[in-house]
C-alpha cells in the first residue's frame, strides 16, 4: 500500500496545487470542459466517487484545487475485505478532512463471493440515492486512459455494441445525473508517477492483483503485451478509436430517434416502414419500444426478433419474466405481460408463423411447400427428427397448431407404427429425463390430436404419401440448439 501508517498529510492543499500545475484544468477531457465550468459559475454542489486508491485521490486533489470545497466525497464500504476496507474509508475521510471538503460513508453488506458487476451495481445504485438525497446532480469518476483500453478489450471479448466500445465515456447521463470523466485524457503510469513524485499517499486495492477477476487478468497480462509489441503509443490510438466510435455511435442514436417518431403508431411499431432502415437502425428502435415498455432484454433476445421480422413472418416472443410482444407482417404489438408455469401452457401458432416459448426456444410452422423440397433434403439425409418434421398439408384441418405440454393419458401414434402408445413411453423410449418431460412441446391439431413430439418422426395420420404435392415443415429449436 502507498499509504503511510502515521496518517499524516501534511501540506496536501500544497500538493494539490502542484498537482494541479501539472494536470491544469485545460488539459482535462474536452467534452467535460463546458459542463464543469457551467457547474462551477452557478455555484452548483457536486459529488467524488473516492475508493482511496491512486486514481481517485488524483481525481479528488485537482477537483479541491478547481472548485474549492463546494463538493462531497462519497466513499462505498463494501465490507469485503474486512480490516483493509475499514481502513480504507478511515483514509479517505481523513484525507477528506485534510483538504476541507464534506464526506459521506456509504456501508453496505455485500459477501465476498458477490460478484463483480454486483457489487458495481450497488455501489451506483448508493451513490445515486446519496445524490439525489443532498440534492446533486453531477457525480466525477476517476476513469483514466488505461479504463479505455481495458474496458475495450473486456467488452469486446462478450460481443459489444458500439455504445458499449466506446465505453468508459466522459459524459454519461443516468436518469437526473450526469457522471463525468475528465481525465481520461491521463495515462495511469503519469498519474502515479506524479502522485508518488509529489509525495500524496493512496491506498492500494490488494484484489486489483488477483486473477480472479477477468478485468484484473486483461490489465496484467494482455495489457501489458500489447504495449509492449505495438510500434506507438497504444493508449492514444484506443483513445482515438473510442472518440470516433462516440461520434458516430452519437449520429446513429440521433437516427435512431428521429426514426421511432415515424414508426411509432399507437403504441406499436410499423415494420414496413422499418425493414427497409440498416439493421443497427432497427435493433436501436426497438430497443427504445422494449425500455419504454420497462421489459428486460439481451442482445440475443433482440438478435432473434430481427432475423423474423425480415422475413415477413407472423410470431410472438416471451421474455423470461413474462412480458410477450407479438408481430405480424406490418405490425410489432404492443407488449403484454402474460403468466409464465413451468409447465407448457396451450399456446396457438398460425402457419407461415413463428413462436418463442419462454425458456427461449423457437417453435415455426412454414407455409405449404412443394413435396419435391422434403424429398430432396431426405434424400440427402438432411432432416433431423430432433428439430424439424415434415407432413401433410392435405390432411391438416386448420390453420391454426397447438404447442402444449403432454398430459397423462396423451397418446401418440409414430410414423410407420400400427397403434398408438403413451406419450410417457414414448418419452422413456426416447431417454428423456423426468425433469425435462414437462417442458418438452407437443405439437397438436385439436388439443388431443398429437402431430408430432421433437426426437420422434411426425405421427402415421399425418404422413406424405404418394398422393401428397405440398407439405408443411414443423421446426422446434431448444435453447440448447
Amino acid at each position: 500500500m502507498e499509504d503511510s501508517k502515521s496518517r499524516k498529510h501534511d501540506h496536501l492543499l500544497d500538493k494539490a496545487e502542484n498537482l494541479y500545475s501539472i494536470f491544469p484544468f485545460s488539459s482535462w477531457h474536452s467534452r467535460t470542459e463546458q459542463i464543469l465550468t457551467e457547474v462551477k459559475s452557478q455555484n452548483h454542489k457536486i459529488a467524488i466517487a473516492c475508493s482511496g486508491g491512486a486514481d481517485s485521490i488524483f481525481t479528488l486533489l485537482l477537483v479541491r484545487k478547481f472548485f474549492g470545497t463546494n463538493f462531497l466525497c462519497i466513499h462505498v464500504n463494501h465490507g469485503t475485505r474486512g480490516k483493509n476496507s475499514i481502513e480504507d474509508a478511515d483514509f479517505v475521510q481523513e484525507v477528506s478532512s485534510q483538504i476541507g471538503c464534506d464526506f459521506k460513508l456509504i456501508n453496505l453488506k455485500c459477501s465476498c463471493s458477490t460478484q463483480e458487476g454486483k457489487l458495481r451495481e450497488k455501489r451506483l445504485k448508493s451513490i445515486k440515492d446519496e445524490m439525489m438525497h443532498s440534492g446533486i446532480t453531477h457525480l466525477i469518476q476517476g476513469h483514466q486512459k488505461d479504463d479505455i483500453a481495458e474496458s475495450f478489450l473486456w467488452r469486446l471479448s462478450r460481443g459489444a455494441s458500439p455504445h458499449g466500445l466506446c465505453s468508459p465515456q466522459p459524459v454519461t447521463i443516468h436518469g437526473s445525473f450526469k457522471f463525468l470523466r475528465p481525465f481520461l485524457s491521463f495515462s495511469r503510469k503519469e498519474i502515479r508517477e506524479n502522485l508518488k513524485n509529489l509525495q500524496i499517499p493512496w491506498r492500494e486495492d490488494e484484489t486489483n492483483q488477483s486473477d480472479k477477476f477477468l478485468r484484473n487478468r486483461i490489465r496484467k497480462k494482455v495489457l501489458t503485451s500489447w504495449k509492449s509489441e505495438v510500434d506507438r503509443d497504444l493508449l492514444k490510438g484506443v483513445e482515438r478509436s473510442r472518440d470516433l466510435i462516440e461520434e458516430q455511435n452519437e449520429a446513429v442514436e440521433i437516427w435512431i430517434f428521429q426514426t421511432f417518431d415515424k414508426v411509432i403508431s399507437k403504441g406499436n411499431l410499423k415494420l414496413e416502414s422499418l425493414r427497409d432502415l440498416p439493421r443497427a437502425i432497427q435493433r436501436g428502435v426497438i430497443s427504445k419500444w422494449l425500455l419504454l415498455s420497462n421489459v428486460q432484454f439481451s442482445e440475443r433476445n433482440l438478435d432473434i426478433i430481427l432475423d423474423s421480422i425480415k422475413d415477413f413472418t407472423k410470431g410472438s416472443f416471451t421474455f423470461k419474466k413474462g412480458m410477450q410482444i407479438k408481430w405480424t407482417e406490418s405490425r410489432l404489438m404492443h407488449c403484454t405481460h402474460i403468466h409464465v408455469e413451468s409447465q407448457l401452457k396451450d399456446w396457438k401458432i398460425g402457419t407461415g408463423s413463428i413462436l418463442f416459448l419462454p425458456d427461449g426456444s423457437r417453435i415455426k410452422i412454414e407455409k405449404g411447400r412443394d413435396v419435391t423440397d422434403f424429398r430432396n433434403l431426405l434424400s440427402l439425409g438432411e432432416i433431423d427428427k430432433n428439430k424439424e418434421a415434415w407432413i401433410c398439408e392435405k390432411k391438416i384441418t386448420s390453420d391454426t397448431f397447438i404447442i402444449r405440454g403432454r398430459s397423462t393419458n396423451d397418446i401418440y401414434r409414430k410414423l410407420g407404427s400400427k397403434g398408438s402408445k403413451k406419450v410417457s413411453d414414448h418419452m422413456i423410449d426416447q431417454k428423456i429425463p423426468v425433469d425435462k418431460r414437462n417442458s418438452y412441446p407437443l405439437f397438436a391439431m385439436k388439443k388431443s390430436e398429437i402431430i408430432w413430439i421433437p426426437g420422434l418422426p411426425p405421427s402415421e395420420n399425418f404422413k406424405i404419401d404418394g398422393k401428397t404435392n405440398r407439405v408443411i415443415r414443423l421446426t422446434y429449436l431448444s435453447t440448447a440448439t
